[in-house]
């Protein structure tokens, strides 16, 4: 493909209409383009070539060997995706450009799932943003829909009942609208091989959010959202409410990826609504069956989804949205986490993240993380 960043000067991608259009079809579906990319950088950042900074390589092979690179230029582009049983989902993607011209298209901020459903093509519709000097790498861990932990205490009007036990008909406890009906549930059992891995279980400790907040220590998926922001979590943290990826916690005292576990069971329930629940004396959400989440089910249990809670009305929507507070991304709570370890007095290094150049976000925390290993759908 041709080179779309043409002027390395600035952070404007000057071609990037030129990949505008669709990608894959019945013949040449892309679930046979699916390619695995390392990462390697000191830390969170994967920086474009030009930025100064020199964090990152990238490393992969597309069947003529391995190749190591590093990133040239990011747009982000509104996608839809259709997958190989006929039904289709609206997503964000970045695509990345590499210096020697590769192109891949990286689902953002959680849809890594869309690499496990059979993807048979995706239509690159419009540009949504450009402008970045890189990448967070934890932005791109492979992830499942939101999930407790098999034995997890969700609060009902009964008392607190183990979360594997609910059913369709119960009734659950909810910060906004009272005891609320559980109308669907969902629950498998993920291996985990014992090794560091983005899918790892995400603990949270009792007494990380607050004063016995949780109660008793929490585990739940990495991109299950905990409110912050009220009800005693983190409320010196965050101004106001709002929910946050798990994962996106783990540099704060308390909370931290699990490792050396070999599987574990999520449960997963649904309201008619998106809800804040207590869980294990916490605040955090039930499942918000938005386009992230549906397209980590199959056919059959979205269409048992859809009989139950209706078709979304529009493609970005979710069957029981709105979501039931704002819902930040990684980079968002990484910027935010930053500013409150600086303003402690907390030593911090030069990091960038996916970001408008704005001068004051030049300078940030940033934790020294393992590689991590994102699935990567090659687009070109």
């Amino acid at each position: 493909m041709p080179d779309i960043d043409t002027d390395e000067s600035n952070y404007t991608i000057e071609n990037k209409a030129s990949l505008l259009g669709t990608y894959g079809s019945d013949a040449n579906p892309l679930k046979e383009d699916v390619v695995t990319i390392d990462s390697d950088s000191p830390v969170d950042d994967l920086d474009l070539d030009h930025h100064g900074t020199g964090y990152g390589t990238l490393t992969y092979d597309v069947g003529a060997g391995p190749v190591t690179t590093s990133l040239d230029s990011i747009v982000l582009y509104e996608t839809l995706v259709t997958f190989m049983d006929g039904s289709m989902a609206k997503v964000k993607l970045d695509v990345i450009q590499t210096t020697n011209g590769d192109v891949f298209a990286l689902p953002w901020d959680g849809y890594t799932i869309l690499g496990s459903q059979g993807i048979k093509s995706f239509k690159l519709a419009g540009v949504d943003s450009d402008g970045y000097a890189g990448i967070y790498q934890s932005d791109y861990d492979e992830v499942q829909f939101v999930c407790y932990a098999e034995g997890t205490l969700i609060k009902t009007p009964e008392g607190e009942r183990r979360v594997e036990s609910l059913t369709p008909g119960d009734r659950v406890n909810t910060l906004d609208h009272g005891p609320q009906t559980v109308r669907w549930t969902r629950s498998h059992t993920h291996p985990l091989d014992g090794r560091e891995d983005a899918t790892n279980p995400v603990l949270v400790k009792a007494g990380a959010l607050g004063r016995n907040l949780p109660a008793y220590d929490l585990v739940v998926s990495p991109q299950h959202r905990i409110l912050v922001g009220g009800g005693g979590q983190l409320q010196r943290v965050f101004a106001s409410e709002a929910f946050v990826p798990a994962k996106s916690l783990t540099e704060l005292p308390g909370i931290r990826r699990m490792r050396r576990k070999r599987e574990i069971t999520w449960v997963h329930f649904a309201c008619d609504r998106h809800e804040v629940v207590t869980a294990n004396g916490g605040l955090a959400e039930s499942l918000l069956l938005g386009p992230l989440a549906m397209t980590a089910l199959n056919a059959a249990e979205r269409q048992e989804v859809t009989e139950i809670f209706g078709a979304a009305l529009t493609p970005d929507a979710a069957l029981n949205g709105p979501p039931a507070r704002d819902c930040l991304t990684v980079s968002a709570v990484k910027r935010n986490l930053a500013k409150y370890l600086k303003d402690k007095g907390r030593p911090e290094r030069n990091q960038i993240s996916r970001w408008d150049m704005a001068p004051a976000m030049k300078a940030f925390e940033a934790e020294s993380l393992p590689q991590p290993r994102a699935e990567i759908l090659c687009g070109g």
